[in-house]
């Protein structure tokens, strides 16, 4: 077997030995040299395991240099332990002569450094550092990476903002609305047939594992002005859609996911001229936790974002309309929205979407029942 060029290795779980040659041999320009298994008394001196062996391959690095693959594979019926690595790992011992080259080859080619440590204890003064190559195209570890969403409300700035971040965080995404944008299905969340149309959509591209209810409407107005017809119209869409979206969405995710939906700070506290959007979203946000409680023990976490002001059409149209009737211009109404922000300004619809990324993330995986509140400080005033 050829010489170990020193006990820094560098690790990544691959399938085969064959496929890391492949991906290594085509991204580099290496030549192969050698390729077989050994035994490997190493392992017999530090952690007394007969019957050790190796799986090696050596190819040459241009311009000279050597680089080692290797893959321990444990004897039969016995663990790998003591501080060594599990089997299914390929270890890679580099001596080169132009570092700098290399790790820019490297860098540009996606691959990520994982100890850099000139001087290591090494029996090759050429090798001078470690390194984390994966043994396979580069793993995406974008925040959503493999899983698949739902997004309601996506011809809207929130709803388009979600689809967005989603798909940047690797996550592959349909988008639907009653009026839908390009590249969007139409669907409308009053009707049980079309949302459970636009799930199906979602999960022609892969098991569903999120969805994010951002369709609503918005009612202000005067008690005294608003009609019961206006009332039923505001419930309907915002609350009876948000039931609608989640009961299809718990039928559909088999193996867990989150659910997100969309309410707002009036959900929280009431406000004069609010009274029918304050009810739906208030709605909203218990449907949340009763469902988070319902359906934990089957994976599926459930959670509310209440936004406060946001820089969106349906903010700018509730803003007129409260204008129209305060005699105040909707510059003056709005000064006295941003006068109760302690940031001083309307959320952008992104920051929304961050959220919700965030709720549909493994860095959320203990966060159900929750209403997360993103109103630049409002209600802690």
């Amino acid at each position: 077997m050829p010489r170990i060029a020193g006990f820094n290795h560098f690790s990544a779980t691959v399938s085969d030995m064959g496929r890391a040659l492949g991906f290594w041999r085509d991204l580099l320009g290496l030549e192969l040299l050698g390729r077989g298994v050994v035994e490997y008394d190493y392992l017999d001196q530090i952690v007394g395991l007969d019957g050790a062996r190796i799986e090696w391959a050596e190819l040459a690095l241009p311009g000279g240099g050597l680089v080692e693959l290797f893959r321990y594979l444990k004897p039969p019926g016995r663990p790998l332990g003591g501080g060594v690595n599990d089997p299914g790992k390929t270890h890679l011992c580099l001596e080169v002569e132009d570092l700098d080259g290399l790790l820019a080859k490297l860098h540009t080619a996606g691959t990520r450094s994982a100890h850099s440590a000139p001087g290591a204890s090494t029996f090759s003064p050429r090798m001078t550092w470690w390194w984390s190559l994966s043994s396979g195209p580069p793993a995406d570890r974008r925040l959503l990476a493999g899983r698949v969403a739902l997004v309601t409300g996506a011809a809207g700035a929130i709803g388009r903002a979600v689809v967005a971040a989603f798909t940047a965080a690797g996550a592959r995404c349909r988008g639907v609305d009653v009026s839908p944008g390009e590249g969007m299905l139409a669907c409308d969340v009053t009707d049980e047939v079309s949302v459970a149309a636009g799930i199906e959509a979602a999960r022609s591209l892969g098991p569903l594992t999120d969805v994010v209810h951002a369709a609503g409407i918005v009612s202000v107005g005067p008690v005294a002005d608003l009609t019961a017809a206006e009332l039923r119209g505001v419930l309907e869409v915002n609350l009876v859609g948000s039931f609608l979206v989640a009961k299809a969405a718990a039928r559909a995710m088999a193996g867990g996911g989150s659910i997100t939906l969309v309410s707002s700070q009036a959900g929280l506290r009431g406000g004069a001229n609010w009274s029918a959007y304050s009810a739906s979203k208030a709605g909203v946000i218990r449907l949340a936790e009763s469902l988070a409680q319902e359906l934990a023990p089957r994976g599926v976490r459930v959670n509310a974002v209440c936004p406060g002001n946001v820089d969106t059409p349906m903010s700018e149209e509730a803003i007129l309309r409260l204008a129209a009737g305060s005699g105040l211009s909707q510059t003056e109404l709005r000064a006295r929205y941003l006068g109760g922000i302690p940031l001083g300004r309307f959320a952008r619809p992104e920051e929304v979407a961050s959220v919700c990324a965030f709720l549909a993330s493994e860095m959320a995986s203990y966060v159900t029942g929750a209403s997360i509140v993103v109103d630049g400080g409002e209600l802690s005033g």
